[in-house]
């Protein structure tokens, strides 16, 4: 019990650091995780959403969501949508899983999937989040729909406009149409003020200098 508790302050400090705008931010009455894992199958960050806490449920939907990442990894898209669709089944106001589905098609790099299931998981929560959009950004620019990837970058900026990450991505997506964009460029710039050993933003602007 201990350490469910201590599970659940450390989503709420999670929230604070890469959460949506202060006025939209809930109490510690309304959590859920969502954990964004990397290549290795591991948690690499938590979004926070929902209606009602329940441990037991969000400990069972975390462990369902790693599984089927792992299973996703090896190659096993099927077995991994499988394990996923009984999670939403069991648990259908849980955000995270159709999350999860997103993350697993666009792993497969089904792109549009994925903006479909980051959208159904964006459209469950009442305060939407800055890493979920963030997720659908990213997924709209890849796959090539600019006008929509703006869109949902400036809505992440507009909540947390020191997010150099979504500055990035807003600038790779201005630049796709415009590769002269002052607004790319000064979000770039913004982004190395923030992050000056930021190699990627260093490598963005060496081209924007070049005309590359």
């Amino acid at each position: 019990m201990q350490n469910r508790i201590w599970l659940a302050l450390s989503f709420v400090a999670l929230t604070l650091a890469l959460g949506a705008c202060s006025s939209q931010l809930r109490s510690p009455a309304g959590l859920e995780q969502t954990a964004v894992v990397d290549g290795n199958g591991s948690a690499g960050a938590v979004a926070i959403s929902g209606e009602s806490v329940d441990l037991a449920s969000e400990e069972a939907v975390s462990e369902g969501c790693l599984k089927s990442w792992r299973q996703a990894v090896k190659g096993e898209q099927s077995a991994a949508m499988k394990q996923l669709e009984e999670l939403d089944r069991q648990y259908p106001r849980q955000t995270t899983v159709r999350f999860m589905m997103g993350q697993v098609m666009e792993h497969f790099g089904k792109k549009s999937d994925a903006v479909k299931f980051y959208r159904e998981a964006l459209s469950k929560q009442q305060q939407q989040n800055s890493l979920y959009l963030f997720k659908l950004a990213e997924a709209l620019r890849t796959s090539g729909d600019t006008k929509a990837a703006i869109v949902e970058y400036r809505k992440i900026l507009g909540c947390y406009p020191r997010f150099v990450p979504a500055k990035i991505g807003l600038s790779k997506v201005l630049l796709m149409s415009d590769r002269s964009s002052a607004e790319a460029k000064e979000q770039l710039e913004q982004a190395q003020r923030l992050e000056q050993d930021n190699q990627e933003v260093k490598s963005l602007l060496a081209g924007l200098a070049s005309g590359k």
